[in-house]
C-alpha cells in the first residue's frame, strides 16, 4: 500500500485529529484512552489504521492493541528507557511475523507501510535512538546464539558548538544533515545508521569484525574531511567497539565505543580509535 492510499484512508475514516504523537499519549494514559474510547466509534480500529496502517475490525482491534501496549511496557522494563507505542509496535509486527532480524528490511521492505515518522529522525533521516536500543539488543542476541560478530561505531562532529556559534543554529542543522547523509553513502546496504542524540551519531555492521568496520570508519572519517574543505573546516571523531571482546551485554559495547569516541577527542580528534 503506497504512502498516498494510506492518506486517503485516513482522510477517509475522518482522523485528522488522531495522529502517532496521540496515540502514544493514550498508550501511557488508562484515563485518556477510556475516555477517547467512548467518544467514537470503532475506536480501536481507528487508532490501529493510524499506527500500523492496517484495517481490524474493532474486536481484533482491542486486542491487538491491548498487546501492543503490553510489549511496550515489556520492551521499556527491558532497556530501562521508554520506547514509545510506534517503536514497539514496530518491534511487535517484527516479532509476530518472523521477518529477518535486519532492521533495513524489516523497516523499508516488508513493512514498508508503517509511518517513518515512528522510527526515522526527521532533520538527519536516520533511524532514532529508539530503533537503536530494540535493534542492538537483537543483534547481540543473535550474534550471542550464533557465535558471529557484530561491531559499533559511535561518531561525533568535532567543535559542532563552534559551527552553531559562528554559523548559526541552522547552519549546524545543515551540516548535521549533510554529514548523516556522508554515513549512509558511506556505509554498506548490510549496515544501519542511527542519530544517538545531539550531534552523536552511531552505526551498526553486522557480520563484521572490529578492524573491517575500522576501514569503514576511515572511508567515512576521511569522507566527511574532504567535504569541508573551504573556511569551514569539519571533522569527526569516531570510537569502534565490538562483541569480539565485550560479551557481557549490548551496553557495554554502546559504553565502550563512547569512551574509545572520546578519547579519540582527547587526542587530537579526526580520528578512529579502537
Amino acid at each position: 500500500m503506497s504512502s498516498e492510499q494510506i492518506e486517503t484512508i485516513i482522510k477517509n475514516e475522518k482522523l485528522e485529529n488522531l495522529d502517532t504523537k496521540k496515540i502514544n499519549e493514550l498508550a501511557y494514559n488508562t484515563a485518556s484512552i477510556e475516555k477517547f474510547t467512548k467518544k467514537i466509534n470503532n475506536p480501536y480500529s481507528k487508532i490501529i489504521s493510524v499506527l500500523i496502517h492496517k484495517k481490524l475490525d474493532e474486536h481484533e482491534a482491542k486486542f491487538t492493541w491491548d498487546k501492543l501496549v503490553t510489549h511496550m511496557k515489556s520492551l521499556e522494563k527491558t532497556l530501562k528507557r521508554p520506547v514509545g507505542i510506534n517503536v514497539a509496535s514496530v518491534d511487535y509486527i517484527e516479532n509476530i511475523k518472523n521477518t529477518s532480524e535486519d532492521m533495513k528490511v524489516m523497516l523499508e521492505d516488508e513493512f514498508e507501510t508503517i509511518s517513518k515518522i515512528a522510527t526515522i529522525d526527521e532533520l538527519t533521516s536516520l533511524y532514532k535512538r529508539e530503533v537503536l536500543d530494540i535493534f542492538i539488543k537483537k543483534i547481540f542476541e543473535k550474534a550471542k546464539r550464533k557465535n558471529n560478530n557484530f561491531s559499533f561505531m559511535m561518531i561525533d562532529i568535532d567543535d559542532f558548538k563552534d559551527v552553531n556559534d559562528t554559523y548559526g543554529h541552522q547552519k549546524g542543522d545543515e551540516v548535521l544533515a549533510k554529514i548523516s547523509k556522508i554515513i549512509k553513502q558511506s556505509i554498506r546496504s548490510m549496515d544501519v545508521a542511527f542519530r544517538y542524540g545531539g550531534e552523536e551519531l552511531s552505526v551498526i555492521f553486522p557480520d563484521t569484525k572490529k578492524d573491517d568496520a575500522f576501514m569503514i570508519a576511515q572511508k567515512i572519517r576521511e569522507n566527511i574531511q574532504k567535504e569541508y574543505t573551504n573556511d569551514m573546516k569539519i571533522t569527526v571523531s569516531i570510537g569502534i567497539s565490538s562483541n569480539e571482546e565485550i560479551k557481557k551485554d549490548e551496553q557495554e559495547i554502546i559504553k565502550s565505543a563512547d569512551e574509545l569516541l572520546y578519547e579519540a577527542k582527547n587526542n587530537g580528534k579526526n580520528q578512529v580509535r579502537v
